[in-house]
């Protein structure tokens, strides 16, 4: 299988339903990350204008080999964030990413990640790419839909197209049902992958129903990334192929309340 969806002039919406948007860059170990800490210190005043706060974590990687043998490694990511928290670039050995929690449009990813990339060239010289990736995640809340149009009720074939809902005969109410999928194939319209993971979730603690709208686009090794201008030239063709997709899964109630 192969994604061929049809491409979408790009558009704004006043109000989405994105809760994380991520863009990463996966490359081979730079050991100067993990065993300096003025290197460290020299990334933070670089970044430190867009991301003043600061923490990190330790993170406990386990690959197996084709022998069966476990390899754990430790690393530590260092974590700068906005003021607010909403934004955030998280720097380990092998990758930089930047998330946003408030994603407005697809142009502050592309200068979040310039900026970011711009200060990591200063401090840690040029990278050897292995992977590079944008991450949308939708959640899809009927109950808060259904209070911020006044309506009696909706269901969920109001908000999601039917593709999106198809179920066995034997189930004819959506409503209380859960159900995950995933699909993951490349995209005939230019190199890598997209991963679509999508499904219906139940009420939880503090989290109504929803419906999950999850989409990887990703090119893996080998990627060639000679200057930023191949970099913002992904991001722009990445992010055509989500929105496009992300558009097959929306009905018109729904984009009436993105557009409110």
């Amino acid at each position: 299988m192969v994604w061929s969806f049809e491409r979408k002039d790009h558009r704004e919406f006043k109000k989405n339903p994105l809760i994380s948007t991520d863009a990463e860059l996966r490359f081979l170990p730079i050991l100067r990350i993990g065993q300096g800490a003025r290197a460290v210190a020299d990334f933070q005043d670089a970044v430190r204008r867009h991301f003043p706060k600061y923490s990190q974590n330790k993170i406990r990687g386990i690959s197996v080999a084709e022998t069966g043998q476990f390899d754990v490694s430790d690393e530590t990511q260092h974590t700068f964030s906005s003021i607010d928290g909403c934004h955030a670039l998280i720097l380990g050995e092998q990758s930089i990413r930047f998330s946003s929690r408030k994603h407005k449009n697809r142009d502050e990813v592309q200068e979040k990640l310039v900026f970011s990339l711009e200060a990591f060239k200063k401090c840690f010289g040029m990278m050897d790419v292995t992977r590079f990736g944008i991450r949308y995640v939708n959640v899809i809340d009927i109950n808060q839909i259904q209070n911020d149009l006044k309506l009696n009720s909706l269901t969920w074939s109001d908000l999601v197209s039917e593709e999106y809902l198809k179920m066995p005969h034997e189930i004819n109410d959506t409503m209380g049902t859960s159900f995950v999928s995933e699909i993951r194939s490349p995209v005939q319209s230019g190199v890598g992958v997209l991963c679509l993971r999508y499904g219906l979730m139940q009420s939880q603690k503090n989290v109504s129903d929803h419906f999950r709208f999850d989409m990887d686009r990703y090119v893996e090794e080998p990627v060639r990334i000679d200057v930023l201008d191949d970099l913002l030239h992904l991001v722009e063709d990445f992010t055509s192929d989500i929105f496009a997709l992300f558009l097959t899964m929306t009905t018109p109630l729904l984009n009436r309340w993105m557009s409110e």
